[in-house]
C-alpha cells in the first residue's frame, strides 16, 4: 500500500491493486450455481415422481386385459378350449370354481349354440396395487350370437377384477359386475337439502 504525505500533515493512502486473476474464477463458480439451482427446480417437473409400481401396474393391466377378451370369447360347444384357455390366467383356487360354474353353464347353454366373439377393451385403469395385489377397473363389449337370432347381441360390460402376483405373474384371483353410477333427480335434490345451511 502507497502512502503519500500532503501538506499539512494529511496523508493519503492508495488502495491495494485488485488481482484480476479471481474475477474468471468467481464467475464460473456463479454460474455453476446458477445452472444447479435451475436444475434443482427444474428436474422434479420433467422427470416426475418416480413410480415404484410402473412396471407392476402395467403387467396387471396387461393380464386384466388378457383376462377380459378370453373370457368373452368362447363357444358352448367347446367347453374344454374354453377352460384351457382362461386356465393360465387365474390362481388356481379361483379357477377351481370356475371350472365348476362353466362346467353347469355350458351344458345348460349347450342347445343354443352360444357363442361370443368380438370382444374388445374400451378402457381399463389400476384402481388400486400394491407388491402383490391390485384392482382393475375396466369396461369391455362383446358380441353373442345363438341360433335363436340371426344378428349378434352387443353386451357391455364394466368389471372389477382382482389380481394377485404369484411369483412372478399376475393372475386374476376374483372379478365382479360393476353396475354404472346412476344419478336422479332426488339424489341430486337431497344432496343439495343435505349440504345448505339450516
Amino acid at each position: 500500500m502507497e502512502v503519500a504525505s500532503v501538506g499539512g500533515g494529511l496523508e493519503l493512502k492508495a488502495e491495494p491493486k485488485t488481482s484480476t486473476k479471481s474475477a474468471p474464477l468467481l464467475i464460473a463458480v456463479t454460474a455453476i450455481g446458477l445452472v444447479l439451482g435451475l436444475a434443482g427446480l427444474a428436474l422434479p417437473r420433467v422427470v416426475g415422481p418416480r413410480d415404484e409400481y410402473a412396471g407392476d401396474r402395467q403387467a396387471a393391466l396387461t393380464r386384466a386385459s388378457d383376462f377380459a377378451v378370453t373370457f368373452n370369447t368362447y363357444s358352448t360347444k367347446n367347453k374344454a378350449d374354453y377352460q384351457r384357455r382362461m386356465k393360465p390366467l387365474m390362481t388356481k383356487s379361483y379357477y377351481k370354481g370356475f371350472a365348476k360354474i362353466t362346467n353347469v353353464m355350458f351344458t345348460v347353454m349347450k342347445d343354443k349354440n352360444q357363442r361370443s366373439g368380438d370382444a374388445r377393451v374400451l378402457s381399463m385403469a389400476v384402481d388400486t396395487i400394491d407388491h402383490d395385489s391390485a384392482s382393475v377397473i375396466a369396461a369391455i363389449d362383446s358380441s353373442v350370437y345363438t341360433n335363436e337370432s340371426k344378428a349378434a347381441v352387443a353386451h357391455r360390460f364394466r368389471w372389477q377384477i382382482s389380481l394377485r402376483k404369484v411369483g412372478s405373474r399376475w393372475l386374476v384371483s376374483e372379478f365382479d359386475s360393476t353396475p354404472p353410477i346412476e344419478a336422479t333427480v332426488a339424489d341430486v335434490t337431497q344432496g343439495s337439502s343435505k349440504g345448505s345451511a339450516q
